[in-house]
């Protein structure tokens, strides 16, 4: 019998201004996007202020952000995210993160004992198999505390609380697990 692997969704929390849209905001989509393609993981994004740009739907934040940047192929990405349904944007989960998501990991430097994961319980979640969103705050500080707290589960990528980068520890983290991932299915 073929395993089966729920679904992997990449979140991005925006930690920086909730009430405009800034180019970081576009750039860092846009550098996520062919790692979500590459890996066929879904992007979610939370709190983004999409009001700002005048767009409502996420086919029109991928035709923003695809018109907008020149990182990599100009956000083509984006648009094979939204015509396959892998791109969703969501409020700021202010009583939980939806449940189709599935189990809720924060990646973080500063985990939470009790709540530390592996990059390999990752992957054996998602061959039970259940979907897990892995959350990455957008800002100096990464997610906030209360974020963190909402975690279900909490990732430091390098295992060793160092500090990585935005766009670092979402390359790490989706390259480990997206490796892992496949390995499983080829084994």
């Amino acid at each position: 019998m073929p395993k089966r692997a729920g679904r992997v969704t990449i979140g991005l929390y925006n930690s920086y201004d909730p009430r405009r849209f800034h180019e970081i905001h576009a750039r860092t989509i846009a550098r996520v996007a062919p790692l979500c393609v590459a890996f066929d993981f879904k992007l979610a994004l939370f709190g983004f202020p999409l009001d700002d740009l005048g767009v409502r739907t996420p086919h029109e934040l991928a035709e923003y952000v695809s018109e907008e940047t020149t990182i990599g192929t100009s956000g083509r990405e984006m648009l094979v995210l939204a015509e396959r349904n892998l791109l969703e944007v969501y409020d700021y989960p202010e009583r939980g993160f939806p449940p189709q998501l599935g189990t809720i990991i924060g990646t973080t430097c500063r985990p939470d004992e009790r709540k530390a994961i592996e990059p390999e319980d990752v992957v054996r979640e998602v061959f039970r198999p259940r979907s897990v969103t892995l959350v990455f705050g957008l800002g100096r500080r990464g997610l906030p505390a209360e974020v963190l707290e909402a975690c279900e589960y909490h990732l430091d990528i390098t295992g060793r609380r160092i500090p990585l980068e935005t766009a670092t520890a979402i390359g790490a983290v989706t390259a480990v697990v997206g490796h892992l991932i496949r390995r499983e299915l080829e084994e």
